[in-house]
């Protein structure tokens, strides 16, 4: 099965158990292995979006109903389960061919506040197709980098954070001092239609836990980005230390997909991440997918600690976490003790414009 997008190939070779995806962005093709979850349907049926929806479902106690029947002369099995979302309810119908047992039809209904969206696809199965990745327009000069030794988070998605053998336990931690600049929105906030956008707080965030002698590591690190020609500022402003939402306090890149790199210099134990893109006024910003490796090409040995880009517009597959509205708080992740020594951040614009920005990004770690 493939997908593509513009420039973007995903494709899965579910005889061999693979995955391979192009990123134009690296001009690379990165192989992982196909895994099996706890659902029982398995990575060997291509329908992992709807797969991860209904496991997900399980897992907060919905009721898998499924019964057979017959559509076009064929015998299938219907599988439906419906329960809360992150912002809503959602309801997942799969629709199996009994005798191939493949997936011909997957739909999957989100109902929230903002509204009802429907997400429906049918699957064909023709007696040919492309025979490889190449076939379908990715450059045969790629570079090939190999996954398939990396653990994986979920099907085809970059490998997650582990924690760190031997983290010490809550109750030797201590709350980490994260200074926060001053609110400064101008303006009346938008009512946001985002879809998977989380609900304000309404309350200051709690503190966060981390070893003793975690601190802001990134202070003062040198910076890079995808686009080395800022409409305004420069990367360096990222980890200058000034968080206020001024003007010259931030750096302003192009539209489309963009990504900065932070080199802590060593290898770090790495606790949170911090980012702080624009908080002059209430904006969400989108395909915000946030990275970690010890590799400085993001190569190999890469972990992904956040990803709220629903599409798979960057390419590393559809992220589960939700959109946030931009505050002076900044956007707090979690990276569990994860080694590593580059921080990689990417969006893709917000709802107030096409640009990508930052104002600062802290990395706590030791």
């Amino acid at each position: 099965m493939y997908g593509k997008v513009g420039e973007k190939v995903s494709c899965w070779d579910y005889g061999q158990g693979k995955r391979y995806a192009y990123f134009p962005l690296t001009k690379t093709v990165a192989m992982s292995e196909l895994r099996r979850n706890g659902s029982g349907i398995g990575a060997g049926t291509p329908f992992g979006y709807a797969e991860g929806e209904i496991q997900m479902q399980l897992d907060r106690g919905g009721e898998l109903i499924r019964r057979r029947e017959q559509r076009d002369q064929m015998d299938v099995e219907i599988w439906e389960i419906a329960g809360p979302s992150d912002d809503g309810i959602a309801m997942i119908t799969l629709v199996i061919d009994v005798e191939r047992h493949l997936p011909i039809a997957a739909e999957i209904e989100h109902t929230s506040e903002g509204g009802r969206t429907n997400w429906s696809t049918a699957f064909k199965y023709p007696q040919s197709g492309p025979s490889s990745i190449y076939d379908l327009g990715v450059p045969r000069m790629a570079r090939v980098i190999d996954r398939t030794m990396v653990p994986i988070g979920t099907p085809g998605d970059e490998p997650r954070a582990v924690p760190t053998p031997g983290q010490p336990p809550r109750s030797k931690q201590v709350p980490i001092d994260i200074k926060l600049p001053r609110p400064m929105f101008v303006g009346t906030p938008e009512n946001f239609r985002v879809p998977r956008l989380a609900k304000p707080r309404g309350r200051p965030r709690p503190p966060f836990f981390a070893p003793p002698g975690t601190r802001n590591v990134a202070l003062g690190k040198r910076v890079s980005a995808s686009d080395e020609d800022p409409i305004i500022g420069s990367a360096e402003l990222i980890t200058d230390g000034d968080k206020e939402a001024g003007d010259g306090s931030f750096v302003e890149f192009g539209p489309s997909v963009q990504h900065v790199t932070i080199d802590l210099g060593a290898e770090h134990e790495i606790y949170a991440v911090v980012v702080w893109h624009y908080h002059k006024q209430a904006r969400v910003y989108f395909d915000v997918v946030v990275q970690v490796s010890d590799d400085r090409d993001f190569g190999r040995n890469v972990w992904t600690l956040f990803n709220n880009d629903i599409d798979n517009s960057v390419g590393f597959g559809a992220g589960t976490d939700l959109h946030y509205t931009e505050t002076n708080e900044g956007k707090l992740i979690d990276a569990r003790g994860v080694r590593a020594r580059y921080v990689r951040l990417y969006s893709n614009g917000n709802t107030s414009e096409a640009a990508n920005h930052y104002i600062e990004v802290e990395v706590y770690g030791r």
